[in-house]
């Protein structure tokens, strides 16, 4: 798998947070999805970019580590702009914690792998 197969997705999240950001700055009420959004994406997502650099330079990165981190940035924004059903205000949503979970599987995977090299 390229470097930059296996970089991409963490740039794209990383654009997203600063269109989150800068979204933000905007000067106006605080009824637009996404408001506050970039603060959540620095907390779950920075395990995303720790495995992915683990997983590159130890060269356990493979279409299935790629692919399972497209899931967890498409599912991160999804999130942020809430889409997705939530069932009260303040909640986390299903989308979050099906990324939580995608991404708990990818550390697992990779810590396997480690152990156990296959």
């Amino acid at each position: 798998m390229s470097v930059k197969m296996i970089l991409l997705p963490v740039v794209v999240h990383a654009l997203f947070v600063f269109v989150l950001l800068f979204w933000g700055l905007r000067g106006s009420p605080s009824d637009r999805p996404g408001d506050r959004s970039w603060r959540d994406e620095l907390t779950l997502p920075v395990l995303l970019y720790v495995l992915t650099i683990c997983a590159w330079q130890t060269r356990a990165a493979d279409f299935l580590f790629v692919i399972m981190a497209w899931i967890f940035v498409v599912l991160r924004i999804l999130d942020a702009f809430g889409i997705g059903p939530a069932d009260r205000p303040g909640e986390r949503r299903p989308l979050f914690l099906i990324g939580a979970v995608v991404l708990a599987l990818m550390w697992i995977i990779y810590a396997v792998r480690l152990i156990l090299p296959v």
